[in-house]
């Protein structure tokens, strides 16, 4: 299930001063569809990578056992964002959940990779997520001074009103032969590691 944690999201990226972007390892057909629902798009101006990117970026690096092997991984958008935002790798900012999909990154050269709390789903009325403001004190705080490169962010509990679940399966797109072929290599390695 997708859930809205954040009731500001729409605000805070219309207002943002910072370019931002969305990384995913969904679809693109998924990924929008999710920030439709978020009100993200198509009034915010966006920047989506996602797996279709992410596929095209391994195949095009000639990474094809890496790609076989480990599956979509999310460094594989370093160069991607450095390309379309012009900027280096230390300049990336970087929001996730996963501890691996941070470390990959930062492997990669990012700048700065903010942990946000996992698991956020405590029961059917409270869930765990973290201040959207917090995301861009941090960014401040850490070109200013040049912080540390990995930072926790701290868990704030949200109370889930009507506004919260977008009512979004996990199966977001149509079947096509990306996902199929996605569907096949997770097989793949779940059976070869």
């Amino acid at each position: 299930m997708v859930l809205r944690l954040h009731a500001n999201t729409r605000e805070f990226f219309s207002e943002a001063r910072l370019p931002i972007g969305f990384l995913t390892h969904r679809t693109k057909a998924e990924a929008e569809r999710i920030l439709v629902a978020l009100g993200i798009l198509p009034e915010v101006p966006k920047f989506l990578i996602c797996a279709n990117d992410l596929v095209l970026e391994a195949l095009r690096r000639l990474k094809w056992v890496s790609l076989l092997k480990a599956g979509l991984v999310k460094s594989l958008a370093m160069p991607i964002v450095c390309r379309r935002f012009a900027c280096r790798p230390e300049q990336v900012v970087v929001v996730d959940d996963l501890p691996e999909n941070l470390m990959l990154l930062i492997r990669s050269g990012c700048g700065l990779a903010l942990q946000s709390p996992a698991k956020p789903l405590i029961s059917s009325r409270t869930a765990i997520s973290f201040d959207l403001a917090s995301v861009l004190a941090h960014v401040e705080t850490w070109s200013a001074i040049g912080a540390e490169n990995r930072v926790m962010l701290d868990p704030q509990l949200e109370f889930l009103g009507a506004w919260a679940p977008l009512n979004l399966g996990p199966n977001l797109g149509n079947v096509t032969l990306f996902s199929m072929l996605r569907t096949i290599g997770k097989c793949l390695r779940s059976r070869w590691p």
